[in-house]
């Protein structure tokens, strides 16, 4: 199946929401909505941030966003993708795409951290050129310089 990648708009909103709690509640069991406030205000749009939906067949299959903290530098801050369609390039194209924008935008270099025990993001980001800087807090920090 194709899978078409826009920018989040309101309706995408409810699928996106469930899809990042699907996600999070199958890695830690349950899911907290005072730890995810960036999930609880979706909604609400900001200039500094991007997040694209994935879709397949019409249905959302993936997601991911990117928040500029800077003139020259962005931070992933979310990705998720339907747990039947893991392995199937979704997140790997929504990541292409956030990072063709960041370079079309005039970023240096994006950054991401992921818990150190999550092994699969770990060896997602690594597949994809990030480095890995420095662990703190349990969670492992990737840096991606952009050319």
């Amino acid at each position: 199946m194709s899978l078409v990648i826009t920018p989040l708009n309101c309706d995408d909103v409810p699928a996106v929401k469930r899809l990042l709690i699907a996600g999070l509640t199958e890695r830690w069991g349950v899911y907290e909505p005072k730890y995810n406030l960036d999930i609880e205000g979706l909604s609400s749009r900001s200039s500094d941030s991007l997040t694209l939906v994935a879709r397949s067949a019409r249905i959302v299959v993936g997601t991911g966003s990117m928040r500029f903290v800077g003139a020259r530098r962005a931070r992933v801050v979310r990705m998720s993708t339907a747990r039947e369609r893991r392995r199937h390039g979704v997140a790997a194209a929504i990541l292409q795409r956030l990072l063709d924008h960041a370079r079309g935008s005039g970023v240096n270099e994006v950054v991401v951290e992921t818990t150190s025990s999550w092994e699969s993001a770990i060896a997602f980001y690594t597949k994809h050129g990030f480095i890995r800087t420095h662990e703190q807090d349990g969670d492992t920090h990737f840096v991606l310089r952009l050319r």
